[in-house]
């Protein structure tokens, strides 16, 4: 019932564009800003942003955007927009558990896929590149 789409960069309005279409609410589309700390300069420019998405069966999508030293993550709930952490990477989804593999970091983030909270942190002896789930 829902399909997300996150364009790598909107340079109009400065930030990562998410267009969801779901059966049960209406379209939303909204930016999905990173800033400079202490100023409101956003990340541009391909090599310094990127981003994951998914989505959980309560129609939540969980959205990042950043790098590994600068990034936002995000719940979007039909139109309302929250951000949820300071921490991008790729994600994979489990039920409505959704993992986070930190991107430059050695670790692995176990979210609440309602919340889109940190629950608790996997170490691993390395930083992860992948991750994948079955």
């Amino acid at each position: 019932g829902t399909v997300a789409y996150l364009g790598q960069w909107d340079s109009q309005r400065a930030g990562a564009r998410l267009t969801v279409l779901s059966d049960a609410a209406p379209l939303a589309d909204v930016v999905l800003p990173v800033t400079q700390p202490g100023s409101d300069r956003p990340l541009r420019g391909l090599l310094e942003v990127q981003s994951a998405l998914t989505s959980v069966s309560s129609r939540h999508v969980h959205a990042c955007v950043g790098n590994a030293e600068l990034a936002a993550r995000y719940v979007v709930r039909g139109t309302a927009v929250e951000r949820a952490g300071t921490e991008c990477g790729q994600y994979v989804r489990m039920n409505d558990v959704v993992y986070l593999a930190v991107r430059g970091k050695g670790r692995v983030a176990v979210i609440d896929g309602a919340s889109g909270r940190v629950t608790r942190d996997l170490l691993l002896p390395g930083i992860p590149v992948a991750i994948a789930g079955s």
